[in-house]
């Protein structure tokens, strides 16, 4: 099985955070949920409110928990409060 990536190319993996896009009419707006399985292109997941949520359309989903683990780390290890967009956009 080949593994799933996100829009930027990042491998999906249980327990990572997921945002898509969700569209009713003209107003678009993020969801999020956190991945509890992964078979063949479905990936199953649960929202903030504990409700069970099956994605099919994966070319359009982030994964954030990377950009987020980064991120703490980055300000772990520097002591900083404000890391700058060039130091994140390295990873």
């Amino acid at each position: 099985m080949n593994d799933l990536i996100d829009f930027l190319g990042r491998t999906i993996a249980v327990d990572d955070i997921l945002v898509y896009p969700v569209r009713r009419g003209s107003k678009m707006w993020l969801k999020r949920i956190k991945v509890t399985k992964i078979e063949c292109d479905i990936i199953h997941g649960i929202n903030p409110q504990s409700r069970l949520i099956k994605l099919t359309n994966l070319k359009n989903t982030v994964v954030v928990s990377v950009i987020a683990q980064h991120t703490l780390q980055e300000l772990l290890d520097t002591g900083s409060s404000n890391p700058s967009r060039r130091d994140c956009a390295q990873s």
